[in-house]
């Protein structure tokens, strides 16, 4: 691959992107586009988690998906279509809602994505890779605004320290091109986390489209948070 040429990256780089297992949970907007980039650079293994079928008003920020996929699983048609772009990469779709069933699943990922706009997955999500100690990027979008966070259990703030169960509401509205700024940079934190690049750990990244800024907000943990409080780095609560 032609990235392979960046001395940043390298050969290196490939590798461990080509070896990486990535569990994915939601397919919306932001996981549409953030899969179609990380098949694209060849993550090796993408699992891909989500409960609903594709509707017509999905199309204007949900770029994977056509017209032909309407009524389709999300998760089947984003298989399908991340296969035709780069038959290299196994991927595993999955019909369903993540849960904490999944907890033994999160154990065996090197990074999980939550690109949910359902404020309870999200949680969900965090309450699990704080259990398995698996890494997290958590995005959201909201109208004109977007937010990162990029968790370390037991090292960084989790989401649930950062206010993650009040942050967003769920289902809100969100322009194309905010949608796809914030997949670009959830997909460039994974590429981060995958090839052990040191990323902001404590803090909060808010996308503000309408003065088109990047902020950087502080954040710590919480040690009486009821997912993290009693972490410390290669330990579980």
């Amino acid at each position: 691959m032609r990235q392979m040429s960046l001395p940043e990256f390298g050969a290196e780089g490939q590798r461990r992107l080509s070896s990486a297992k990535v569990l994915i949970v939601g397919l919306g907007g932001l996981g549409s586009v953030l899969s179609h980039c990380l098949a694209g650079m060849g993550v090796g293994n993408l699992t891909l988690v989500d409960p609903d079928r594709v509707e017509l008003h999905n199309l204007d920020r949900q770029f994977l998906y056509t017209e032909e996929d309407i009524g389709q699983p999300k998760a089947l048609a984003a298989a399908r279509h991340l296969e035709r772009l780069n038959h290299h990469v196994s991927i595993q779709p999955l019909i369903e809602t993540f849960s904490m069933d999944t907890v033994i699943l999160a154990n065996q990922f090197d990074l999980v994505i939550a690109a949910t706009d359902s404020r309870a997955s999200r949680l969900d999500v965090n309450r699990v890779c704080c259990e398995t100690g698996t890494p997290l990027i958590c995005g959201g979008v909201a109208e004109l605004y977007g937010t990162l966070q990029v968790v370390f259990p037991g090292r960084t703030p989790c989401v649930h320290c950062a206010g993650g169960s009040e942050a967003w509401t769920d289902h809100t509205p969100a322009l194309a091109p905010v949608v796809s700024t914030l997949s670009a940079l959830m997909a460039q934190a994974a590429v981060g986390v995958l090839c052990g690049w040191e990323l902001p750990k404590n803090e909060l990244l808010l996308f503000d489209a309408k003065r088109f800024e990047l902020e950087h907000i502080p954040l710590r943990r919480d040690e009486n948070c009821p997912y993290c409080g009693c972490l410390t780095e290669g330990t579980r609560c």
